[in-house]
């Protein structure tokens, strides 16, 4: 359990916080990138409360910084301090966001110009509204997806800027991957395309998990997606798609899975018709065989956050060495081996069931405790791809 964790903060004057021991630290994170982090000290801040509090030259400059002697760990801008005064000591309270939190400050009308997703994500830089983050767009990836196809609403609402880019991303890409835009180091907007078969980054073994809850049922198996959405004048239509994988794979079920037994027909209803008008049916298939790659098969599902224990040893698959609990991100995928073998045919048991995909679990959110030495991690539970 790592309890070298520091916190540097920065006033908008470029004055240095003084560097101590966070109490109460709890860092969280989402698949956007650094989300929250908060902490207190038991001592006196009056020189540099009233300067953060000061609105004679509000910028976003007041930065703190997680760190230990690795490097940074966290990343964010201060919110505020708190003071309170009890028993003759003086406990400040802290609250830091990460620089995602800035794309819910500006909205735009809701419409958009013709092009890519990550052409689109470009002019909210150009247009002024992503004025808190580094203006680098070499992180967007390409994701191949038609440029005339966007053309979307009619510009009569506005909506959140944090919105615009998770509707820009959830058009995947053009061979129906799933995209995340996420902001983590030196506040740089990124667009990481997920694979088609998860690829989980982070492992860890069962006997390091405190607390999980797994949920199995059909009832979470959706093998016909109804996409409706509107065609190339403004039509709204729909398209159905069905699973047609051979019945006989352990992880995916066909559409008449099971021979001779009643077809088991599970529907599922996507309404894309906010994304605007569609050149053709071939962008609504895409979108309903990434709802199938992920929702015709069954699989366990973490019905609350998996707790691992302080000291968890957590193998990092991209940097080839175990990772400090507070180090693990949100936004990818996360194993945990040795659950439970895979009966054969022949009723015995085998390791080779930790190979299943349904031993993955992507984190949607992660959640470190400094003083236990916990982390949460939160799998996703959502069913409907295109809130995500």
């Amino acid at each position: 359990m790592d309890k070298g964790l520091s916190i540097k903060v920065t006033d908008q004057n470029g004055r240095v916080w003084p560097t101590q021991k966070p109490q109460g630290l709890v860092i969280k994170n989402t698949e956007n990138g650094y989300a929250e982090a908060n902490w207190s000290y038991d001592r006196s801040f009056q020189a540099y409360y009233s300067d953060l509090a000061s609105f004679a030259n509000v910028r976003i400059d007041n930065s703190s910084w997680i760190y230990n002697t690795t490097g940074t760990q966290w990343q964010g801008w201060l919110v505020g301090p708190t003071s309170e005064l009890q028993g003759g000591i003086e406990r400040v309270s802290a609250q830091a966001l990460g620089y995602w939190a800035t794309l819910n400050f500006l909205k735009r009308p809701s419409s958009l110009a013709t092009g890519t997703p990550e052409s689109q994500i470009a002019l909210l830089f150009s247009g002024g509204y992503l004025p808190h983050l580094l203006n680098d767009t070499t992180g967007l990836a390409v994701t191949g997806v038609a440029s005339n196809i966007f053309n979307t609403n009619n510009g009569t609402t506005f909506e959140f800027v944090a919105d615009i880019v998770r509707d820009l991303c959830n058009r995947g890409t053009s061979t129906g991957l799933r995209v995340v835009p996420s902001v983590w180091e030196n506040r740089k907007l990124v667009t990481t395309i997920l694979p088609a078969t998860p690829a989980p980054r982070y492992k860890v073994d069962v006997k390091w998990v405190e607390s999980m809850t797994l949920h199995r049922s059909l009832l979470t198996v959706y093998n016909r997606v109804s996409v409706l959405y509107k065609n190339n004048v403004g039509t709204t239509v729909f398209i159905n798609v069905d699973d047609t994988t051979t019945p006989s794979s352990q992880t995916r079920y066909g559409f008449n899975y099971g021979a001779g037994a009643v077809p088991f027909i599970r529907q599922y209803v996507a309404d894309i018709t906010s994304m605007g008008n569609m050149p053709s049916a071939v962008q609504p298939t895409d979108y309903a065989n990434q709802y199938l790659a992920k929702y015709a098969r069954l699989r366990n599902i973490a019905t609350n956050a998996i707790t691992l224990k302080p000291g968890a040893l957590v193998m990092d698959t991209v940097l080839g060495r175990t990772m400090p609990l507070f180090a693990v991100r949100a936004g990818t995928y996360f194993q945990i081996q040795g659950l439970y073998p895979r009966p054969t045919s022949g009723g015995t048991g085998t390791q080779a069931g930790d190979g299943g995909t349904d031993k993955y679990f992507y984190v949607s959110a992660t959640e470190y405790n400094h003083d236990s030495g916990k982390l949460a991690l939160s799998p996703e539970v959502k069913t409907d791809l295109s809130n995500q």
